[in-house]
């Protein structure tokens, strides 16, 4: 065969060995640049997971550790206006019977002294334990002197009758007076001491109040920085493989 037969048919060869190596490089190019695209879009799907399942737990925390916090408010809420009555009732039960006798009083100082009732007074152990003394002394002198049923020991002893319920009647009504007044400062401190509580229980429900309302702002605030993270977080995974896909086709073109 002439030489620049050989020498043609060669070139033929070399050529079609040539474009055989680029296409096989090609070929192998673009395969990696492929495995680097799935690998990237693989990397932005498990992080893309990761950050919302990380997002999920810390919102199902925040919401858990929110909705024990409000429940501790209320326990505590609950037993401090608890504490408060039973001191109330407590403090109002010692004093109550104070105030029921000066009430007692108070009824008897009215049907006496502006009714006229005198049953009460004429009945009371006091003013009869003291007539009932004075009249056996009377009799008792009146009997020495043997003159038990004459006209002047019965005047005598009308007398000390007469005195005996004046003197009574003035005691009586002093015991009662000082009962009476006994028994309006112990109505006056039951009503003081009802109208702390209530001061008391005013508190303890504000400060509750203000404490949910705190938590609450806490919670809102809580979940909107997680929303906002995930957010960013979302936004720098998406920018990265974004960037990464356009360097590897770069490196492909």
């Amino acid at each position: 065969m002439p030489v620049a037969a050989v020498m043609a048919v060669s070139a033929v060869v070399a050529n079609r060995n040539a474009r055989r190596t680029a296409a096989d490089a090609a070929a192998r190019t673009d395969s990696a640049a492929n495995r680097s695209n799935e690998a990237t879009i693989e990397g932005q799907r498990v992080g893309t997971e990761a950050i919302n399942a990380g997002a999920t737990t810390a919102r199902a925390d925040i919401n858990a550790g929110t909705a024990q916090t409000r429940a501790d408010l209320m326990a505590g809420r609950t037993a401090s206006v608890g504490a408060l009555q039973a001191g109330l009732a407590s403090a109002n039960d010692s004093i109550a019977p104070w105030a029921n006798v000066g009430e007692e009083a108070i009824t008897a100082l009215r049907d006496g002294y502006l009714r006229g009732d005198l049953s009460k007074f004429f009945a009371s152990p006091d003013y009869n334990f003291n007539l009932q003394q004075g009249q056996q002394a009377l009799d008792r002198k009146q009997s020495a002197t043997g003159n038990q049923y004459g006209g002047g020991a019965l005047k005598e002893a009308l007398r000390y009758s007469q005195g005996i319920a004046s003197g009574e009647f003035d005691k009586r009504f002093n015991r009662l007076n000082t009962v009476a007044a006994a028994g309006q400062n112990a109505a006056s401190l039951m009503s003081a001491n009802t109208m702390n509580n209530a001061s008391n229980i005013s508190t303890v429900e504000g400060n509750t109040a203000l404490n949910l309302a705190n938590t609450a702002r806490t919670q809102g605030q809580n979940l909107a920085d997680i929303a906002g993270n995930q957010g960013n977080n979302l936004a720098n995974i998406a920018t990265g493989a974004g960037s990464a896909l356009g360097n590897i086709s770069m490196r492909q073109g």
